[in-house]
């Protein structure tokens, strides 16, 4: 029987300064081109309704402090939804876009919705509270809901 044995040449192989570069240059790689594979279709959608929900509790604070104003609320479209233009104050909100490939939805279904100085949810400017709960779904990819009660609570999920 026949001993082999195999000998290496002093220098081959990488250093661990070598690897640990290697390692770090495909990290960097894998975060900026991750995303890019993974998409961020979900983050923009918890995105948008977290903004929707924001821009109508703005709206209901304004509401709220100015009630000799009454038409604070949001305009609704298929794909944005945009504050009303009501006093100097409403200069400072912006719109929410939608998601790619989502469109909101509310029901009951109105193209407006206003806010009173109790802040109530209403359809009508100056209306008084009617108690009546209103859903924005967020309907795309996920499905996500914010519900608006009838005595202005405004909350994430559907409401029952």
């Amino acid at each position: 029987m026949e001993r082999v044995t195999v000998r290496f040449k002093r220098g081959s192989g990488f250093t661990l300064v070598e690897l640990i570069v290697v390692v770090v240059i495909i990290g960097i790689m894998g975060v900026f081109a991750a995303p890019r594979f993974v998409g961020s279709g979900a983050v923009d959608e918890v995105g948008a309704t977290r903004e929707a929900s924001s821009l109508l509790r703005l709206q209901q604070q304004r509401a709220m402090q100015n009630t000799a104003l009454s038409c604070y609320g949001v305009n609704l479209a298929s794909t944005s939804i945009a504050p009303t233009t009501c006093g100097p104050a409403n200069a400072v909100a912006q719109s929410v876009d939608a998601a790619s490939g989502q469109i909101f939805t509310l029901t009951p279904a109105t193209p407006s919705l206003y806010f009173n100085g109790l802040g109530c949810a209403v359809t009508t400017p100056g209306a008084e509270c009617d108690d009546v709960d209103r859903q924005l779904d967020f309907v795309g990819g996920d499905f996500r809901s914010l519900c608006i009660g009838g005595q202005g609570y405004i909350r994430e999920g559907e409401c029952p």
